[in-house]
């Protein structure tokens, strides 16, 4: 270095040392600080890559926290979203469920598949009251009754079993014949007829749902009518009134 070179100065004038070291030493300083310089400018740029890599990272650092905050703020938004979503389908289920409850009391339902015997209210806005019969279906593939009135003056000759003899109007007995059949019971309860006469109301169960002429089958159908002449120990023959051939399984079912 500097100061070892003016130590040996002296001794260079005064013969102890060889100028050939000296100009030795003064290379080997000038190349040490050529060195320095160099390894200096390294340091500087190693330390200027050094910062900008930290400003990078810095940079990436806040747009990640930012990126993460957007997507928590994002996914807030959407949990929100969702729970309302949630209350409109719960509110739209209550509201569709109160509707077709609604829609379901403005029909009547049958309890069977079958056919319309008797309708009771003929007129759009008639008012239906508590406990009436507003239609009679026979069910499909029942038995066939039919129904009649029994005047009470000879409620006390009949009983279930008896033998009845049916005419239908549909079909005349001179060419069908006369179907046989059975009292099947006799109402307990009697009611007055609009002409003021009191009748029970009788079931008579047919033998067959059908007619034979000229060999062919002939099936009776539902609404039919005919008298029918119920055979008593006390008399031969008595007529009653028929009302429609009805297809019933156990006394009628009404809505």
């Amino acid at each position: 270095n500097q100061s070892r070179l003016r130590r040996l100065a002296p001794l260079v004038e005064k013969g102890a040392l060889a100028e050939e070291y000296i100009f030795g030493v003064e290379a080997t300083l000038r190349e040490s600080q050529r060195a320095l310089r160099e390894n200096q400018g390294r340091l500087q740029q190693t330390q200027a890559q050094l910062d900008q890599l930290q400003a990078e990272l810095s940079q990436h650092q806040s747009e990640a926290q930012r990126v993460e905050i957007a997507a928590q703020q994002q996914l807030q938004r959407l949990e929100i979203e969702y729970g309302n979503l949630q209350a409109q389908i719960a509110e739209t289920s209550t509201l569709l469920q109160a509707a077709k409850s609604q829609l379901d009391r403005t029909y009547i339902h049958a309890p069977v598949a079958g056919i319309v015997s008797s309708l009771n209210i003929n007129n759009i806005g008639e008012v239906a009251q508590p406990g009436q019969t507003l239609i009679e279906i026979a069910p499909t593939n029942a038995r066939l009754v039919m129904s009649g009135q029994l005047s009470s003056r000879e409620t006390g000759l009949v009983s279930a079993g008896m033998p009845v003899q049916l005419k239908l109007d549909a079909f005349p007995y001179q060419t069908y014949g006369i179907l046989p059949g059975k009292v099947l019971s006799v109402s307990p309860d009697s009611k007055t007829t609009s002409n003021n006469e009191v009748v029970y109301d009788v079931e008579i169960a047919l033998e067959r749902d059908y007619v034979i002429h000229e060999g062919q089958v002939v099936p009776l159908k539902v609404g039919q009518t005919g008298r029918a002449e119920i055979v008593t120990q006390q008399k031969r023959v008595i007529d009653i009134l028929i009302d429609p051939v009805r297809q019933l399984k156990t006394g009628g079912i009404n809505l």
